[in-house]
């Protein structure tokens, strides 16, 4: 029996400055011994209007980047590589021979690639659960972190996949003055709305929507930190969030390398959706408040400035 399976032409969702999602085998049943198993390929692209990262940046893929493909009728979850960099690239089976078949006649496909207890899954007809966005991000210079961007296509009946974005994302600039002095950027809802955390992503006829999911691994607020300790360098940082109305605004923390904070925040009503990013400072004047102390920052509301220990802002990221 000769079984032939596809490869994938992603109408890519060009991912800027992304890292390669983790490398490790899908858990999908292996061919048949006896099959000869031809791959499918796909093409992949992005959405234009879903994808302007602000100021000409572009979502790119990068060679190798993981994606999901979902055989929605056979129920199987594979593994396909991005093969070139830009805005359009072929995907491949990341494995010889686990590949879609040929004859598969509903296929979605999501990024990032997630395996075993975190793998993605189609439910409802067309929602994929078991997506994950976390609050702790490694930061990208005029970038972000690889796996808070979230995405979803269907493939046509040319095997083209126009992906779209699901999650959307803060935008925060380290100034001049400031470079190699921050050694993490917080962002925290002031009314407790939450920005990070599992949710499910639904195809929505070709307008893919986030889906709120209730779950104990939400959070308010998102950081982003190297990992070695070291300070942010001067550039632009897209931290990635869930869709959401912050009704009360939020409150932008930098935790500096000495040991001190600068801190602004904003009680205005903004709305980052679906593929759209909010530039922070345009929302919280020209200058962060400076704090007096490393156990306390100014918190500045119509006019009045109190000191309010930090602890009491981010207990819950400590």
């Amino acid at each position: 029996m000769i079984m032939k399976t596809r490869n994938f032409i992603y109408v890519a969702l060009a991912f800027m400055a992304l890292s390669c999602a983790k490398e490790i085998a899908p858990e999908t049943s292996a061919p048949e011994q006896d099959y000869n198993i031809i791959e499918k390929s796909f093409t992949a692209g992005i959405e234009a209007t879903k994808t302007s990262m602000v100021d000409g940046f572009k979502i790119q893929w990068k060679a190798g980047d993981g994606v999901t493909i979902i055989d929605n009728v056979a129920k199987t979850a594979v593994k396909y590589l991005a093969a070139e960099a830009g805005a359009v690239s072929a995907l491949n089976p990341a494995t010889e021979g686990t590949g879609v078949a040929e004859g598969a006649t509903e296929i979605y496909a999501a990024y990032p690639w997630r395996d075993g207890k975190n793998a993605l899954f189609l439910e409802n007809g067309d929602e994929l659960n078991n997506c994950y966005l976390t609050p702790d991000q490694r930061p990208s210079r005029n970038g972000y972190y690889a796996s808070v961007h979230y995405a979803m296509a269907k493939a046509d009946a040319t095997d083209n996949l126009h992906f779209k974005n699901v999650n959307g994302f803060i935008k925060f600039n380290i100034a001049a003055e400031l470079d190699n002095l921050v050694k993490a950027i917080y962002i925290i809802s002031n009314n407790d709305e939450e920005i990070c955390g599992a949710f499910k992503m639904k195809w929505n006829n070709g307008d893919p929507q986030y889906v709120y999911k209730d779950n104990s691994a939400n959070r308010p607020y998102v950081r982003a930190y190297n990992s070695n300790g070291t300070g942010l360098r001067t550039g632009d940082y897209f931290l990635g969030i869930l869709p959401v109305t912050f009704e009360k605004g939020f409150t932008v923390v930098l935790q500096m390398l000495d040991g001190t904070q600068l801190y602004k925040r904003t009680e205005k009503t903004l709305t980052v959706g679906e593929g759209e990013i909010l530039a922070a400072l345009q929302h919280l004047a020209h200058h962060l408040g400076r704090q007096r102390g490393p156990g306390a920052v100014l918190h500045q509301t119509d006019g009045a400035i109190l000191e309010i220990p930090l602890r009491q802002m981010v207990d819950k990221l400590l």
